[in-house]
């Protein structure tokens, strides 16, 4: 899996994921991502997440 590959190579990730997309929320958790912050905006907001030693 190419998210396996990335955690392995670099170990420290973040990502956006946008508040209204709740499979890939799920999706990112259950990776072992976690919520560092939520931001509002026009589009309905994202979750700023990360993986490795920031979380």
């Amino acid at each position: 899996m190419l998210l396996n590959g990335a955690k392995t190579e670099y170990g420290n990730l973040s990502l956006k994921c946008m508040v209204q997309n709740r499979k890939a929320l799920e999706f990112y958790l259950s990776q072992g991502f976690e919520i560092v912050s939520q931001v509002n905006d026009e589009f309905g907001g994202y979750y700023h997440m990360s993986f490795g030693a920031q979380t």
